[in-house]
């Protein structure tokens, strides 16, 4: 019977607590009622080199750059390289292994025959950044058709893509133009990086290996602050909705530059803002705005604003212009600023639209006149030139005579 009491003893407790409870006005919620709370995503991107040239650069970056996953494609069978890089080998059926040899053509069936493997590289991300070093056989060949299954995906894509060197003459720059014109349909915005740029900004004398690795650390700081932007907490945030409302839109030529401004000389530094020497191009009449600024805790509204305004007045006066602000003890008495801007450099497009609308809508009258003007000219230019012809052959003719004719005739004339 003791066995029995010791048993339900700890049952009356419970009951006495819960009646304590609901005397208090406390409330037990059943089981069932219990919320969920809905999972927040984080945002997630991918950097995906194509090309033999573009290993280097993603060895490079993938050091410094967090918060993003790497992925590295060739036709040539994988070599050693960083353990956080994925390596992925296109077209084994196409290829074996040797690599393209300069054919693009080569590069793009490669890709074609591996696009299973696109298809798993690009699956469950929100943005792909693809690399390339255009000129070449697998980067110019397998890049659009990585940029086409992104799109079928609903994946936002950005290019950056470096231009062959001068030296290597104009077939590599036709290959690599002609690869960004098959891309452009398929990508949301491009950015291209001659590397001829650099001898503006290196020394005569600098080895090879620093002077192309000027260029990777540049490409990491700029991915680096882009990929920041996006995932850092801030003052005002700037999230993946706001990339996606920059970037929607196909072709679109981008210019992404991360700049340090020295406070001291803050003036001058922001014209840097919004040109870069490894660019083609400035951030002008830009018609979509990204920008962060990074600060310290000292950052003053007054700086934001100098910032801001320098930025804004480059863009177009119709553009989407969002911005976000960072404060944390690690910029300290330091300004950094990152900036994306898309649709630069298509200031001289409307003006030929312009001009063959005007054409268009010109008289009949006056196209009439200028028709027969151009065609009396070659009627003018034809006779001369008929004239001159038949003046050379009348001449022959008279020297063919002059000898054929005997002596006494002549004589005789």
């Amino acid at each position: 019977m003791a066995k029995n009491k010791n048993k339900k003893e700890p049952r009356k407790k419970i009951k006495k607590k819960n009646l304590k409870k609901q005397k208090r006005g406390k409330k037990m919620p059943p089981k069932a009622e219990k919320k969920v709370l809905p999972v927040v995503q984080k945002t997630k991107i991918k950097i995906i080199g194509i090309g033999g040239g573009a290993g280097t650069i993603i060895s490079e970056i993938s050091s410094r750059v967090k918060k993003a996953d790497f992925v590295l494609t060739d036709t040539v069978a994988p070599r050693k390289n960083s353990s956080k890089i994925k390596k992925v080998f296109l077209g084994e059926g196409a290829t074996y292994g040797f690599g393209t040899g300069m054919d693009p053509d080569l590069g793009e069936s490669s890709a074609t025959l591996s696009k299973e493997k696109i298809e798993k590289i690009l699956s469950g991300q929100d943005i792909c950044i693809i690399v390339s070093c255009l000129g070449g056989g697998a980067g110019s060949g397998a890049m659009p058709i990585f940029a086409k299954e992104a799109r079928k995906m609903n994946i936002l894509t950005y290019g950056i893509f470096t231009l062959p060197f001068n030296f290597e003459g104009e077939r590599k720059k036709g290959f690599a133009f002609s690869s960004i014109e098959k891309a452009k349909p398929y990508l949301n915005a491009y950015s291209l990086i001659p590397n001829e740029k650099i001898f503006e900004i290196i020394d005569k004398q600098t080895p090879i290996k620093e002077a192309l690795s000027i260029i990777n650390r540049h490409l990491a700081e700029n991915l680096e602050g882009l990929i920041e932007m996006i995932h850092s907490p801030g003052v005002i945030n700037i999230d993946f909705a706001d990339f996606r409302t920059i970037l929607s839109g196909k072709g679109q030529l981008a210019f992404l530059n991360s700049y340090s401004i020295d406070r001291e000389n803050i003036m001058e530094d922001l014209k840097k803002i919004t040109s870069d020497p490894f660019s083609l191009y400035p951030a002008s009449k830009a018609k979509g705005i990204l920008y962060n600024i990074l600060g310290g805790e000292d950052l003053c509204l007054s700086e934001v604003s100098m910032i801001s305004r320098a930025i804004s007045n480059s863009a177009s006066r119709k553009a989407k212009i969002i911005f976000g602000i960072n404060q944390s003890k690690k910029n300290k008495n330091k300004i950094k600023t990152i900036l994306l801007a898309v649709g630069c450099g298509e200031s001289e497009a409307p003006s030929k639209k312009k001009n063959k609308k005007i054409k268009k809508n010109s008289s009949k009258k006056e196209i009439e006149v200028k028709t027969k003007e151009r065609k009396e000219d070659e009627r003018r230019r034809n006779g001369l030139q008929i004239q001159e012809e038949n003046q050379k052959i009348e001449k022959g003719f008279l020297e063919e005579d002059s000898y054929e004719t005997p002596a006494i005739l002549r004589k005789i004339k």
